[in-house]
């Protein structure tokens, strides 16, 4: 299948392209233009995109002519999307609709994977969250992510386009970006061990529950969802258990050395923040068989290697 993965070299893009690639895909994908590559993806054919820029998706799916596209690029900062909540709708939702615009005009006809979020369901009642449960998002980002799957699944009911919406709740590992938990915290160690931060940790709200996914098992969900998901249906992709903070930070001590102390920093709070989010995967395990595979330890461990350069 020719896949085009959009933000193929974030977080998530690069592990995307190595699944796909082992897989025997013949593998596109999108990078800002002012962004310079980081790495050299030899398993992906880079095009330069501007989300926001209708021309610019014309020009790359004409280059592509994909079978699928995973639409990866996107604003995920979560927190910050508080200060720049006009950034997260337009790259979010005028993103989206730039790519659904562009494959109706074009006329080809792709499988499409709309890349939402657990986020999108904010503070819910019951758990663990279905594909059924009210929304209620909590923040910008959500909101966005929100916006854009329901703007991708009603191109499915207008003009038969075969769009899926995936709500994937926290995924961790190497590669992240800071900015989120696992990330700041695996960061700030793998500093203070080749010294180059003292051995105090700042951190946020530990109390909040997350259901965290290692991002390669992520990836693996992506993969199995171009064939096996049904096009116009919202699949959650989650472990079914909830980690606080206090277990991921304990988690990530019990992988070095050093004797840390640990601060509270209120400038790390979130305006608002939900206090437990954990969501039920069965409908997606039952479509396409899958499983996360990854341990908590080893997507911990992989996300401190990250940030030690190992």
């Amino acid at each position: 299948m020719r896949v085009l993965v959009t933000g193929a070299t974030g977080f998530v893009g690069t592990h995307l392209v190595r699944q796909l690639g082992r897989l025997g895909h013949e593998v596109w994908g999108t990078h800002r233009p002012e962004v310079a590559l980081a790495a050299v993806l030899p398993q992906v054919r880079l095009l330069p995109l501007e989300v926001a820029d209708p021309s610019s998706w014309a020009a790359a799916l004409a280059q592509s002519r994909p079978e699928a596209v995973v639409h990866l690029a996107g604003y995920a900062a979560v927190g910050r999307s508080w200060e720049e909540p006009r950034e997260a709708v337009r790259t979010n939702v005028l993103g989206t609709l730039n790519l659904l615009e562009a494959v109706r005009t074009t006329g080809i006809d792709p499988v499409i994977l709309s890349i939402g979020s657990g986020d999108e369901y904010g503070a819910v009642e019951e758990l663990p969250v279905r594909e059924d449960t009210p929304a209620r998002p909590g923040n910008p980002y959500a909101v966005s992510k929100l916006a854009q799957g329901l703007l991708a699944l009603e191109y499915h009911r207008r003009h038969g386009m075969r769009v899926v919406h995936l709500r994937p709740f926290n995924h961790i590992g190497a590669g992240q970006a800071p900015g989120f938990l696992v990330s700041d915290l695996a960061r700030q160690i793998a500093l203070m061990e080749a010294g180059r931060q003292e051995p105090k940790l700042r951190v946020g709200n530990l109390d909040t529950a997350r259901d965290y996914l290692d991002v390669r098992d992520v990836a693996a969900a992506y993969a199995l969802a171009l064939s096996a998901a049904e096009p116009g249906q919202v699949y959650n992709i989650a472990s079914g258990r909830a980690r606080t903070g206090r277990e991921i930070l304990r988690g990530l001590l019990a992988l070095t050395s050093l004797r840390v102390e640990v601060t509270e920093d209120p400038r790390l709070f979130r305006p608002s923040d939900t206090p437990v989010v954990v969501g039920d995967a069965g409908k997606f395990r039952a479509a396409t068989g899958w499983q996360p595979r990854y341990r908590l330890e080893e997507s911990l461990r992989s996300a401190l290697d990250g940030w030690r350069g190992g």
